[in-house]
């Protein structure tokens, strides 16, 4: 064994030729080809695994070259900052939209190698000869320099060339037979530990031999002998079974056994304890006997009730990114009924959602939430990452919304609780509002239904709606648009629908106002989060996966398959992070914090940069700004003409919009804070500085002569920075001690805002500021004859609860009658034009039909009313109960008597749940989806 690279053109080297022999390459002398040989492909696996890849640069059939493959290049020439190029626009909030434009890709924002310092100049030379092949050792460089190198080799894209001839023909064979490109980079992954964007490999096919336990065991071992999984179990387990003396076993108890959480940490200790020593636990144990008894379960059986495990290696992302969490519930993922609730983050500085924790429970009552969030959760997640969650996004379910607010105290003692908006309004429009429209009319009232959505839905996003009075007329407004003309045409004439409409807004949507409204939550940095249908996408991306869970996998088999989801999770994150940490060079931008950022941070700031002309800074205090919008034309901007993104699609109403002069104050040490009555909150909300603070950076530097550099890396909080997202929270033999405090405390600490870098110079100007004017008169679409608060007190009230309390459903549409026809008589001729208008705005999905559920709505309620005033409910369940047997019999479906499964003698391990799973259900009704047998 030697040194190769300490010999290369090293002045006491031994030789000058390094000579291989036949042995190593068999048939040397009777080839002078280099495609692919046996030295090149061991060099290149060698620097792979050495951190630092090498490749061939040219040659001809006596010699090759090999260079460092990242940075041997000198920097291209290019021009920054030139306006002709249009490239591609970031937004925090649905990016996806950013990707085309007309259905034409917009020129792509490229990066490469930073190697302004220098490239590297390792060069290991390859030659042939009459005798052989040979390295030279006399001239060339065998060190690399000018660059760092990957934190490990798991983040560099392992070369085609280095796979097998048999598995590169497997892959191929796998995407002709249609399966797709993901399927041969799984393969690759799961059989080499090689991470190949979509290349083109074989599918791994599943072999080896079934163990003769049963699933559940084989999960539970394979957790405990998995050093990357961390889990806590809930079981009712045999006496003889537990793995560490208790006070209980001793003693007597009722069929002998014991109800035990056992739990797995990050060194790989287990534990076993008693749930009745678990505060708010003590009653699954009265719960695991009475299934015990219903199940008539052997003493020697395991009643297995639930399990949560985090995959270690992917809970670096939520230590990166805490701040704000999901949840939800998805079924369909295993053989024995159990429902998957999962957690996730989104990486925000990436843009990308991952999962970092998964749980197994048996159905939705309030038993399993609550060991869900007062048990699994304070285990399985450090309690620094809890500290540091600042919301928590879910959807409607109430028995998961009450053990959230008990969770909230205790587990994430500084998060609030957030509704997901699209739940609220989209499914709670689909149960509560049934519209039959012929055929013909249904794409005018589609438009106006998008309209009413598109306007509820703008107050969860920022700039719309900033407090109460703002939030106050936009409603009043919504009624006016909805109690209008053109809704009421649309709907050929229905005042029925209308008042249902407005019943909706009324008794479904405004008394959420809490977990929705975004100018309530401006203070918390929760990077403009107002849904959850980034988490619902997980859980649809888990089954429609290449290598998707199923309905009828078992246990050990869905939770491997997580698993391998999550660790190509993993590998694509890292990939992402790492190229943005090597290739810091962004060639589309010319910024103080381009080499700093994350490339969709680094977007970001663009998007800021390009705001700041259209925005004009005037001095009305010693410490204090005004910032106000110069509207288009006005500015140096040649493509703005908006005053926040957005507005363009509410120009032509009816969504309100604001007039809004931002106020900017300079703190002490030179902290911008845009906060207040006159503050946008972005800083707080994103990390992120606004535009208004850039005009204030710009009155103050142009004061002094000087031109505002623009901000710096250090004014963006750590989350944004790659340096943070590549190093920090590694592994101690990776990123030392020292440096993981470093970032630590980093992250932990709240950064103000960005910072003046120049005293205020006196010959600013102090001015008079803005007056203060109401909602109503900053309205920009609207004139304030149109808004009538008094009017509307009883309509827009945010303590209405259900008008059945207090009305009659006669009363009730009464009421709403009332007030629909004053709306219509009080609009204006004009507005009407303009309601009228603005419907062609709206942009529709694709038709995807009338389902069951919204078209009989209407006659289920009908039906439920007459059997409540008649006394029937009985007769109403015998007609429901005959329709559904003729239909399973037609279909030849298993009866549903709600009974329990028999359990196998032979398997030790049995689930909590009603009914293994037998087949897919047209729709996910929680635990009404399952199938039981006769």
């Amino acid at each position: 064994r030697m040194n190769l690279c300490g010999e290369v053109n090293n002045p006491n080297r031994a030789w000058e030729r390094l000579y291989l022999s036949t042995e190593y390459i068999p048939g040397i002398n009777q080839t002078r080809t280099y495609k692919n040989d046996r030295v090149y492909l061991d060099l290149v696996r060698a620097s792979v695994n050495g951190r630092c890849p090498i490749v061939a640069n040219g040659g001809g059939k006596k010699y090759r070259d090999l260079v460092c493959r990242d940075f041997n290049r000198r920097p291209c020439q290019k021009s920054r900052g030139d306006d002709a190029v249009n490239y591609r626009s970031t937004s925090l909030t649905n990016d996806r939209r950013n990707n085309r434009k007309l259905g034409k890709s917009e020129p792509r924002r490229r990066h490469q190698a930073d190697t302004s310092n220098g490239v590297c100049s390792f060069l290991l030379k390859q030659r042939w000869d009459e005798v052989g092949h040979y390295i030279d050792l006399s001239s060339g460089c065998g060190s690399h320099c000018n660059h760092a190198r990957p934190i490990n080799s798991d983040v560099i894209s392992m070369p085609t060339k280095l796979l097998s001839d048999d598995a590169k023909h497997n892959a191929m064979d796998a995407t002709d037979a249609g399966a797709s490109k993901a399927v041969g980079r799984n393969f690759v992954l799961k059989n080499t530990g090689h991470y190949i964007s979509r290349a083109k490999v074989a599918y791994l096919k599943q072999c080896g031999s079934e163990s003769m336990e049963d699933d559940i065991s084989q999960m539970i071992d394979s957790f405990e002998s998995n050093p990357d999984i961390k889990f806590t179990a809930l079981s009712d387990i045999p006496l003889s079974d537990l793995r560490e003396p208790t006070k209980r076993a001793s003693t007597e108890v009722s069929n002998g056994t014991v109800t035990v959480s056992t739990s797995k940490d990050e060194d790989g200790n287990i534990s076993t304890t008693e749930v009745t020593d678990i505060p708010n636990m003590a009653h699954t144990e009265c719960t695991a006997k009475t299934e015990r008894s219903q199940r008539g379960l052997e003493s020697f059986q395991v009643l297995f009730m639930a399990i949560g495990w985090v995959f270690l290696p992917m809970l670096r992302f939520v230590k990166l990114c805490p701040e704000v969490i999901w949840c939800d519930i998805t079924s369909h993922s295993n053989n024995k009924g159990f429902h998957l609730m999962t957690f996730s983050c989104r990486n925000t500085s990436i843009n990308k959602q991952s999962v970092f924790m998964y749980l197994w429970i048996p159905n939705q009552t309030r038993f399993s939430f609550r060991w869900v969030f007062q048990h699994a959760i304070a285990i399985l997640l450090p309690e620094h990452v809890r500290l540091r969650v600042r919301l928590i996004m879910k959807d409607g379910d109430p028995q998961q919304r009450n053990e959230i607010l008990v969770c909230l105290l205790k587990v994430f003692p500084n998060a609030i609780e957030g509704g997901c908006g699209w739940h609220i309004i989209d499914r709670g429009w689909d149960s509560h509002i049934t519209a039959r429209i012929e055929r013909k009319h249904r794409e005018l009232w589609k438009k106006v239904v998008k309209k009413i959505h598109s306007w509820m839905y703008s107050w969860m996003k920022p700039r719309y709606v900033e407090n109460e009075d703002e939030y106050q007329v936009s409603k009043i407004l919504l009624i006016r648009f909805v109690c209008s003309e053109v809704v009421l045409n649309a709907a050929r004439g229905n005042r029925s629908l209308i008042i249902d409409i407005l019943r909706f807004i009324r008794g479904h949507v405004l008394v959420h106002e809490e977990l929705y409204l975004y100018y309530r939550r401006k203070h918390v940095l929760h990077f403009e989060t107002s849904h959850g249908v980034q988490h619902e996408g997980t859980n649809t991306a888990a089954k429609e996966h290449s290598a998707g869970v199923k309905g009828t996998m078992s246990m050990n088999l869905s939770a491997n398959t997580l698993g391998f989801q999550a660790e190509l999770k993993l590998r694509e994150l890292e990939d992402i992070i790492a190229r943005d940490f090597h290739k810091r060079d962004k060639t589309w931008s010319s910024s103080s914090t381009a080499k700093s950022l994350t490339t969709f941070g680094e977007g970001l700031m663009v998007e800021v940069n390009k705001r700041i002309p259209l925005h004009e800074a005037k001095r009305v205090g010693p410490r204090e700004f005004e910032v106000t919008y110069l509207g288009p034309g006005k500015s140096p901007s040649t493509n703005e003409s908006v005053e926040y993104e957005g507005e363009q699609y509410s120009k032509n109403a009816p969504i309100p919009l604001f007039r809004r002069t931002r106020t900017v104050r300079v703190l002490e040490d030179g902290t911008m804070k845009c906060d207040g009555e006159g503050g946008c909150y972005q800083y707080e909300t994103s990390g992120l500085p606004c535009e208004h603070q850039g005009a204030v950076c710009k009155l103050v530097h142009s004061a002094k002569g000087e031109q505002f550099p623009g901000f710096l890396p250090r004014d963006l909080v750590a989350r944004w920075h790659t340096d943070f997202m590549h190093l920090a929270y590694r592994p101690l033999n990776e990123v030392d001690k020292q440096r993981q405090q470093l970032y630590h405390c980093l992250a932990c600490s709240d950064i103000g805002g960005p910072k003046l870098r120049c005293d205020i110079s006196d010959e600013i100007p102090i001015e008079k500021p803005c007056p203060k004017m109401s909602a109503v008169d900053r309205l920009k679409n609207y004139t304030s004859a149109e808004v009538d608060i008094e009017g509307f007190d009883g309509l827009v009230t945010t303590t209405f609860a259900s008008a059945s309390n207090k009305l009659t459903e006669e009363e009730e549409s009464d009421m709403f009658d009332e007030m629909n026809s004053l709306m219509r008589e009080s609009l204006l001729d004009s507005r009407e034009a303009t309601f009228s208008t603005s419907i062609d705005d709206s942009v529709l999905p694709p038709s995807l039909g009338v389902s069951a559920r919204s078209a009989l709505n209407q006659v289920w309620q009908e039906c439920c009313d007459v059997a409540d005033n008649r006394g029937s409910i009985s007769e109403l369940k015998e007609s429901l109960d005959l329709y559904l047997s003729k239909s399973k019999v037609s279909e030849k479906r298993a009866s549903s008597k709600s009974e329990h499964e028999q359990p196998s003698k032979k398997a030790k391990h049995v689930a909590m749940t009603n009914a293994p799973y037998l087949g897919d259900a047209g729709r996910v009704k929680n635990t009404h989806h399952m199938r039981f047998k006769k």
